[in-house]
């Protein structure tokens, strides 16, 4: 199942091709109508804190189907989990993030979205693409189950919670589809 996820996601996401895909591109929502978005190295859309991201969707006009913001980042922060443990990987970084989808995402094929760690890629302080996964069990227990973001969301549903990666500098870049955000923030 977990297999299965990243690729509803990247459906739902991509502009396949104007026969295949129902859903646009992601749309930059924090930089001044003036400015053009900023890109990294990567081609990816620089995000900061506060930075809203929005999905819209070709089949419902253009509408918002899903929004998401990061709230804030941190480095190696105290787990509260009660049975947390040490990070495989040497640090934790967790993401606190605001997710709204709204009732058009449901005129979309495959229509769940997920942000969850698996479906993100981690890029160390040096620039390497880090293997392996940050999605660890440990990166799973830092914090209370009900302090996680929900792993899946449907249409017309709100959730504010974690992500919580397991990375090995305590610093670097964590890439999600076409943005990309730097820690610590």
């Amino acid at each position: 199942m977990r297999l299965v996820l990243p690729i509803i996601l990247v459906l739902l996401l991509s502009g396949c091709s104007a026969a295949e895909s129902h859903i646009g591109q992601a749309k930059e929502t924090s930089a001044p109508a003036a400015s053009e978005p900023k890109k990294s190295v990567r081609g990816k859309l620089v995000k900061k804190i506060g930075d809203a991201v929005e999905y819209r969707s070709n089949k419902v006009n253009e509408a918002v189907v899903i929004r998401f913001v990061v709230t804030d980042i941190q480095v190696d922060p105290i787990c509260s989990g009660e049975i947390a443990r040490s990070p495989t990987n040497g640090h934790f970084v967790a993401f606190d993030i605001s997710v709204e989808t709204f009732p058009g995402m449901i005129e979309v094929p495959g229509y769940e979205f997920s942000i969850a760690a698996n479906n993100w890629k981690v890029i160390d302080s040096s620039g390497k693409t880090v293997s392996g996964t940050s999605d660890t069990n440990e990166a799973s227990r830092c914090f209370q189950g009900s302090d996680y973001l929900p792993w899946r969301m449907g249409p017309a549903e709100k959730a504010v919670g974690k992500v919580v990666f397991d990375v090995p500098t305590p610093s670097g870049v964590l890439v999600f589809e076409g943005f990309e955000w730097a820690y610590p923030a």
